[in-house]
């Protein structure tokens, strides 16, 4: 099969070929009009090369459509993903069943799930995101990445707190399990959950939410978490009308992570 990368190439040589048997049949005239007409016919020759040798509009997807190819790497896939090629990443991943797909490009089914899922929520396409990421849970039910994942778009897309807040309390529990509190999965699962409280009004609850680290422990953290944890408590003590409490909180997180000048 033809890798979709190939068509250019593919494209000028049959141009360039094209255009050698026109020059070859011209050699013997030198008749003004003669050569005008070989103009011509050479400027038909390159449209006709531009208009069926050119894959269809739309890149990847549609080269992959038309002649029934498949992405050949994941790579290429992730190059979409790197581009923010939302749009064409979904036409390529909707080509064929995810599972068949996953063996020609030699990774996992729940990657492709996943990785369509986001392409899916940030496109704002919130059921069809959440249907992936539940594929690629059913798949790996131990990926804390695919809980926050998927908890992300109930709060960001669905507009469902109470869905969310059970999807990021997942990602807590499987990453706190895992033995790595202080990694970036369970802190910032732990402040999104913090935040869906918070915008409920459950402020006690979001600060508990938040105080399964302790002082000694938010110590430890990267500058960035340990700023971003400052800011979560000050967000909600500023909801519960605690402003001195809050502008102390925002203080510190400046003091931790200065914003760049």
């Amino acid at each position: 099969m033809l890798n979709h990368l190939a068509f250019p190439i593919v494209r000028h040589r049959a141009m360039q070929v094209l255009l050698r048997v026109i020059d070859e049949l011209s050699k013997p005239f030198n008749h003004t009009f003669l050569l005008s007409f070989t103009l011509k016919i050479r400027l038909i020759c390159l449209l006709v090369a531009a208009v069926f040798l050119v894959p269809p509009v739309g890149g990847l997807a549609a080269a992959g459509d038309a002649g029934g190819n498949e992405p050949a790497t994941y790579e290429q896939l992730e190059e979409l993903a790197a581009g923010r090629k939302w749009a064409e990443l979904v036409a390529v991943l909707n080509q064929k069943d995810l599972a068949e797909m996953a063996v020609a490009v030699g990774q996992p089914a729940d990657r492709l799930y996943a990785l369509r899922g986001r392409a899916n929520s940030v496109l704002k396409r919130g059921p069809e995101a959440e249907k992936d990421y539940r594929a690629a849970i059913e798949l790996v039910p131990n990926s804390g990445e695919y809980w926050a994942a998927l908890g992300a778009n109930y709060r960001d897309n669905l507009k469902n707190s109470s869905a969310a807040l059970e999807a990021f309390e997942q990602s807590i529990s499987i990453s706190f399990g895992g033995g790595n509190r202080l990694g970036y999965l369970p802190i910032s699962s732990t402040i999104d959950a913090a935040g869906i409280l918070c915008s409920d009004g459950k402020y006690d609850e979001a600060l508990n939410m938040l105080n399964r680290y302790d002082e000694s422990t938010v110590a430890g953290m990267a500058p960035v978490w340990r700023a971003q944890m400052s800011r979560a408590f000050g967000k909600i003590y500023l909801a519960q009308g605690r402003e001195k409490e809050a502008m102390d909180c925002f203080q510190k997180a400046l003091e931790i992570e200065p914003p760049q000048k």
